[in-house]
């Protein structure tokens, strides 16, 4: 899951798995399909990829992967895209000024001004003046540090690793040093962007409309030579994939080390320019509008790919497109590399790929010990694997 900035897109609403409950605080359930969902909200999957965060102008529901309900509170938003996202452990959101459990979904503090983004770690988060980006600290309330900017800051983002902050103002990306004062890096050639998972590269839209890479240590700029991304839109990075939603209802997936573009998946709803990948890359939740609030769920989404075809599961009455995009042997295999597995699980797992065993393989990921991976990894590999069997591949 990495860290975009989507300011350009902020006017517009956006839903993803949202589901409406008449009491204020919810347990879990799993008849999200019976309570129609409300338009508006943004979307993060929490760090170890379990569940997914919605924010709604009704309140802020968490689900997990089977679309289960698992937890809710009803509350007014005004403003559902001042989501800073989910602290770095997992343990807190970040929505305007006030921050919430994110197991209780109990308002645990409040911040003077309007907090940005988490910054550092999981008990500072930044705010932004015109001339400077304070950096608080939650537990106390206190003033940590302050960076003097010569520019005026609307919007900001923190990388993934907490250590730098990003603002984009008039096509000129800025990038600020979270423990130092002033500008670290200006790119004047940028458009929508996001960060790698790890916070060490950027990839964004130039002004030409191509997607190019920046390397923050170096500032060397790898640019594609695939033309022009004529839907530009949002961008969200997981491992060694970039993904884009574009307005016109289309999700495109790049290699972000050959910028082959990897499949291109149509939604079965309009798009309202919101993404997010899972941590280990095997799922795409995408922001939808639904066509009807009664709508019953369906699989009309179908994706369009290189080496195969899979499908895009409407859920929670169309409000959320969760896209598998890439439901393949290869696909598989690179999530299951990515989980980090001891190397007797690694091979057990790779060899079911390898004959194409995908019932055998959902059998061996199942008798492994919650420990032996991480939570967020099995269930990437259960939905692509499922996937996989289900088409007959």
């Amino acid at each position: 899951m990495a860290k975009y900035n989507n300011s350009i897109y902020r006017v517009l609403p956006i839903i993803l798995w949202i589901v409406v409950s008449v009491i204020c605080i919810g347990t879990p359930t799993t008849n999200a399909q019976a309570i129609s969902p409300n338009i508006g909200g943004n979307v993060e999957w929490s760090p170890d990829g379990t569940e997914l965060a919605v924010i709604a102008n009704n309140g802020i529901f968490i689900y997990d992967h089977n679309n289960t309900l698992l937890r809710y509170t009803l509350t007014p938003i005004d403003n559902y895209f001042a989501f800073g996202g989910w602290s770095p452990d997992g343990t807190k959101l970040l929505l305007g000024n006030q921050i919430f459990d994110s197991q209780t979904l109990d308002i645990v503090a409040e911040i003077p001004g309007y907090p940005r983004d988490w910054i550092l770690d999981s008990n500072h988060v930044f705010t932004i003046t015109r001339e400077q980006i304070r950096v608080i600290n939650i537990q106390n309330g206190m003033l940590v540090s302050e960076i003097p900017v010569s520019i005026q800051i609307e919007e900001a983002d923190a990388s993934p690793d907490g250590s730098q902050i990003s603002t984009m103002i008039a096509g000129t990306l800025f990038l600020f040093d979270a423990r130092n004062s002033g500008v670290i890096f200006q790119l004047d050639e940028a458009g929508i962007y996001t960060w790698n998972d790890i916070g060490t590269q950027i990839a964004y839209i130039g002004s030409n409309n191509t997607l190019n890479i920046l390397d923050i240590s170096t500032n060397i700029i790898r640019r594609s030579n695939s033309g022009t991304v004529v839907e530009a839109g949002p961008l969200t990075w997981s491992q060694n994939r970039i993904a884009l939603v574009s307005r016109a209802q289309n999700v495109f997936i790049w290699d972000a080390e050959t910028f082959n573009l990897i499949s291109t998946a149509s939604l079965a709803q309009n798009t309202t320019g919101n993404l997010d990948y899972s941590s280990f890359g095997g799922l795409i939740a995408v922001g939808q509008i639904p066509q009807s609030a009664n709508q019953s769920s369906s699989t009309d989404g179908r994706i369009n790919l290189n080496i195969g075809e899979g499908i895009i599961n409407d859920l929670a009455n169309g409000a959320v497109g969760i896209v598998i995009p890439e439901p393949t042997q290869l696909g598989l295999q690179a999530i299951t590399d990515a989980c980090g597995l001891q190397p007797a699980a690694d091979q057990a797992l790779t060899a079911e790929i390898s004959t194409q065993d995908y019932v055998g393989f959902t059998a061996q990921l199942e008798a492994l010990p919650e420990t032996a991976l991480p939570p967020g990894c099995r269930a990437d590999l259960l939905a692509v694997a499922s996937t996989i069997a289900a088409q007959g591949q």
